[in-house]
């Protein structure tokens, strides 16, 4: 949606025993997390206590996940992927070479196998996951990836070649649990022709999408123009606040989706002398506009 509108010595045995005990009371806690893949759900335990369990989308028919035990070889807060299109990878948790448990977009997909090997959260509970490890230590942190993978796509095609559309219009797979989420920011927004636009009216609209975006929101006015939005923070954490402008401020915009070539499109902008803030797609459409 787019509007044109803006430390004395002690005895040997007592060191080696204070050296010992402030050893182990700095130690972090025993971090253990289960993925089942039949089940797609995670299992998170500190010291041997539950402590979150999600749902997660591993790997789908001919992509699977890797089973095993691993530990987490490195942390990316913001991380995109090389091999697909640049598609971001939020709260990224490194095990296996390129695999890696992290946020996604695709929060519609979760409880069903949906990703391309690596374990997708929902970017709220991959924050929460994120910060955890990092605070009690890779060292101190163990994954157990089990399970089944779902069948190779052409055992995966035969055994649903018989689904049929339903009163809906959407195959029965595509009403699984998997499906049932609630898809993830929301905008909305009004243009008035003669007189002003209502943002009390807006602003209702927009408190009824809060379950699709519950980082952050607004209701902004420009002129005959109202808009909208909620938020779910995945790209661009700290910087990618919505509306999002040009330079001047006479093109605003609003956005709901993901821009997978957006990286390219902000350096050939920048290339023509346009001044694009942050790291996230957003940003990039007012240019785009122009």
């Amino acid at each position: 949606m787019l509007y044109k509108c803006v430390m004395r010595p002690f005895p040997a045995a007592l060191v080696i025993a204070g050296a010992l005990l402030a050893s182990i009371g700095c130690a972090g806690a025993a971090v253990v997390i289960n993925v089942d893949k039949s089940s797609q759900r995670m299992s998170v335990e500190v010291d041997g206590e539950p402590r979150y369990e999600f749902a997660v989308s591993t790997g789908r028919a001919g992509y699977g996940t890797p089973n095993g035990t691993y530990h987490p070889q490195r942390l990316e807060r913001e991380w995109f992927s090389k091999e697909y299109y640049d598609s971001p990878m939020p709260y990224s948790i490194f095990f296996n070479r390129g695999y890696a448990i992290h946020g996604s977009y695709e929060i519609r997909h979760l409880g069903g196998p949906a990703s391309h090997g690596c374990i997708r959260l929902h970017p709220s509970n991959a924050a929460k996951l994120f910060a955890l490890v990092k605070q009690e230590g890779m060292g101190n942190t163990t994954i157990v990836v089990s399970g089944s993978n779902p069948p190779g796509r052409r055992d995966w095609n035969r055994a649903n070649a018989a689904q049929t559309a339903s009163s809906s219009g959407r195959s029965t797979w595509q009403e699984t649990n998997a499906y049932r989420v609630s898809p993830m920011c929301g905008i909305c927004g009004q243009v008035s022709r003669a007189g002003a636009a209502d943002p009390d009216a807006v602003g209702r609209m927009n408190d009824a999408l809060v379950h699709r975006g519950p980082d952050e929101g607004s209701v902004d006015v420009f002129g005959p123009c109202v808009l909208g939005h909620r938020r779910l923070r995945v790209l661009d954490l700290e910087t990618g606040s919505q509306p999002a402008a040009n330079e001047s401020g006479d093109v605003v915009c609003v956005f709901n989706g993901e821009l997978y070539e957006f990286r390219a499109l902000q350096a050939e902008l920048g290339s023509q002398g346009h001044t694009i803030p942050g790291s996230g797609d957003t940003a990039v459409i007012p240019h785009l506009y122009e």
